[in-house]
């Protein structure tokens, strides 16, 4: 899966496709183009469709939660 290591990276990953997918609703009444680039940024950092993000971000999630159990001795 193409998750990123952390669950902070997949916050940002998220927050920038959030921030291009609001930019493109907005932006196609003047400029369809743009609004099409920008779409495609949205995808570009979600690695995929938001499904795939979401799956990246719970791998993030159960990485950290797995690194911070640890060992009792």
């Amino acid at each position: 899966m193409a998750s990123c290591p952390t669950v902070k990276s997949q916050i940002t990953r998220g927050i920038i496709a959030a921030c291009a997918l609001v930019a493109a609703y907005f932006a196609y009444a003047h400029s369809q183009p743009l609004s099409y680039a920008l779409i495609a940024v949205s995808l570009f950092a979600m690695r995929g469709c938001p499904a795939c993000w979401v799956a990246g971000m719970c791998d993030a999630v159960k990485k950290k939660s797995a690194a911070d159990k640890s060992p009792t001795e």
